[in-house]
């Protein structure tokens, strides 16, 4: 087995609010192995979001250690935190976030700019990520003039673009039809075989699961 890319140790994540506190994960316990695809199943509010948003940095946990490529997340300054999104992770959001006034060109090509990738090596991964969504002869169109799933292709490439170690994606093929979401699938894989890319996917579409290495039930918090 390869070597772990995350491990996540009694991991738990407790809202406070005037009504009390919300348990959102309880002691999880993860590993997941460089170049895996793990899907995280679970109904709504089951902490799947959550998890993902701990896992990637984004969000800190109230108790547990997760540990990214060896690098334990709470022990980091905010810069080098920064630094590990920058270069080491790919996200995508349920919400697309795409600037409304920049081409899927350039939506993409924006992010390896902030990477610190040089041109014209930065012009051939943003072309290339759009290839490989399906999208080679839409990459002049903003996203007013490109359909949800469309949009949805567009932030999944900007993610793989600058090639990073370990993606993340919530629910990356709910705005795709049957055969966009095979492209997709058929990506992933690919990513994880030939590239060695690790993926953590939290879904509900079944194509997606049936390609993962390992499928994690999230219920109430706990992995069942």
């Amino acid at each position: 087995m390869n070597e772990l890319m995350v491990k996540m140790e009694n991991v738990s994540k407790v809202y406070s609010s005037s009504s009390g506190d919300v348990i959102a994960l309880n002691n999880i316990n993860l590993d997941v192995h460089v170049g895996e695809l793990v899907a995280i199943v679970g109904k709504s509010g089951s902490g799947k979001t959550t998890l993902l948003n701990i896992i990637s940095g984004l969000d800190q946990p109230t108790a547990g250690t997760i540990t990214l490529d060896g690098v334990n997340l709470s022990k980091i300054t905010n810069r080098e935190a920064l630094s590990i999104r920058r270069n080491k992770i790919g996200i995508v959001f349920q919400t697309f976030g795409l600037l409304s006034l920049l081409s899927a060109y350039e939506n993409v090509e924006l992010q390896l700019r902030i990477a610190g990738i040089k041109y014209p090596e930065r012009d051939g991964y943003t072309k290339d990520a759009l290839e490989q969504v399906g999208l080679g002869s839409r990459i002049t169109h903003r996203p007013d003039e490109l359909s949800g799933g469309e949009q949805q292709r567009v932030a999944i490439a900007r993610a793989i673009a600058k090639k990073p170690k370990i993606l993340f994606v919530d629910e990356p093929t709910s705005h795709l039809d049957s055969r966009n979401t095979r492209i997709i699938c058929d990506l992933f894989r690919k990513l994880s075989r030939q590239d060695n890319m690790t993926l953590v996917m939290v879904t509900h579409d079944q194509p997606l699961i049936d390609i993962a290495d390992s499928t994690k039930i999230l219920k109430d918090g706990i992995f069942s």
